[in-house]
């Protein structure tokens, strides 16, 4: 039960910070496609192929088209895990007795 409850809340953390990061680049005066914030990436070739992803924009019911390569949106998914990785880290830190 536990580790459905906890997986349950790594996938959803996980799509609000692609929702985020949207919201971000939505702020941006920009009017052309954006890229999600990620690590350096890889020098370009034809095997880090540009995904195009539809991201929902929070507190709207608009989309928005955000395109960046493939190694990119999986450093985004890795820095989201991470975080809430240590966000589940703090919360059971806290409920620890003596913590």
């Amino acid at each position: 039960m536990m580790r459905a409850l906890t997986m349950s809340f790594l996938v959803g953390f996980a799509i609000a910070s692609h929702a985020a990061q949207a919201e971000d680049s939505s702020n941006s005066p920009s009017t052309a496609t954006t890229v999600p914030a990620a690590a350096p990436s890889a020098p370009a070739s034809d095997s880090d192929p540009i995904i195009c992803k539809n991201e929902h924009i929070t507190g709207s019911h608009f989309t928005q088209k955000v395109c960046a390569k493939q190694s990119q949106w999986d450093a985004a998914d890795d820095k989201s895990v991470n975080a809430l990785k240590q966000k589940v880290d703090q919360s059971r830190q806290a409920t620890l007795p003596g913590g």
